[in-house]
């Protein structure tokens, strides 16, 4: 299901835009099965990263949390300039 939103979001965004997916480890090893989602991480389009086992966003209070520590923009985000965050729920 994850992997077939984020090619969707990937094709209707600036062909310039850079994609980073964050999730449990689970969730990366599910989207790294589809062959689209290696081809976009060979091509540089797209990084895939797991979600530090100290952090949670098991709801919508984690989410926000998350989303607001700064760590997340300094250090793994840096240098992006804009956020787009995309829930299945």
């Amino acid at each position: 299901m994850l992997a077939p939103l984020i090619i969707h979001f990937m094709g209707v965004v600036p062909a310039d835009w850079r994609f980073r997916f964050m999730g449990s480890s689970e969730s990366v090893k599910s989207v790294q099965k589809s062959k689209a989602i290696r081809h976009q991480v060979d091509a540089g389009k797209l990084d895939l990263t797991y979600i530090p086992r100290n952090m949670t966003t098991g709801g919508q209070e984690q989410i926000s949390t998350f989303l607001t520590n700064l760590w997340l923009y300094e250090t793994v985000l840096q240098p992006a300039e804009w956020l787009l965050v995309f829930q299945t729920d």
